[in-house]
């Protein structure tokens, strides 16, 4: 302890607590300098320097699945224009709002669901490459509702396909999709998938 800081030894994981109780519709997410948490443990890395660790309520996420029923969801990351998605790792996206990338929406392992928020529109559009690609995972886009609201994903490519899953499935729940390929020598394609297209 120093002053009103407490530091600790690179290397421990610091298993995070808080006196916040309990909130219907909501769940609790740790975050470090305000960026999420995966779980409630942090390991301290020396090249972090001093770091804020905070506990908020955040709220649940509501999506259709591919059956139609209403689902919720707890554990997320909500994508802003600030957000890297060209190095995502696997599991659960939301766009609550209106974002534009110029960079391609990529993940390298694992799947992805995407929750298309009511009202919000993703646009993904990259000067090169594919639009979105999943190298080793499948991809499951949700919406919230089935009516003029619905998110949508608009997905342009300049040089050859808009979405792609090299090895596994594209799954659609819901939204309303704009997949539109650019050519190359051997491939125009809009939605490609190793697996099934499922819709």
């Amino acid at each position: 302890v120093y002053g009103d800081n407490l530091y600790y030894r690179e290397g421990l994981a610091l298993t995070l607590t808080t006196n916040l109780s309990g909130k219907s519709g909501y769940h609790i997410v740790y975050k470090v300098d305000g960026k999420n948490l995966d779980g409630n443990t942090y390991t301290v890395n020396s090249t972090d320097g001093d770091v804020t660790l905070t506990a908020e309520y955040t709220p649940d996420i509501h999506y259709i699945d591919a059956d139609g029923n209403r689902q919720t969801r707890s554990d997320y990351t909500v994508l802003t224009n600030a957000t890297n998605i060209s190095n995502l790792s696997a599991g659960w996206y939301v766009v609550e709002s209106n974002v534009s990338y110029s960079s391609d929406f990529y993940c390298e392992s694992g799947d992805i669901h995407l929750i298309l928020c009511d009202n919000a529109k993703m646009t993904i559009e990259p000067t090169q490459g594919k639009a979105m690609a999943m190298a080793h995972g499948s991809l499951t886009v949700y919406a919230q509702s089935t009516g003029n609201s619905m998110g949508q994903l608009e997905a342009t490519s300049s040089d050859g396909t808009a979405i792609s899953s090299s090895l596994n499935n594209i799954t659609i729940c819901g939204g309303k999709i704009t997949a539109t390929g650019g050519s190359t020598s051997n491939n125009i394609s809009g939605i490609y998938a190793g697996g099934n297209i499922n819709r």
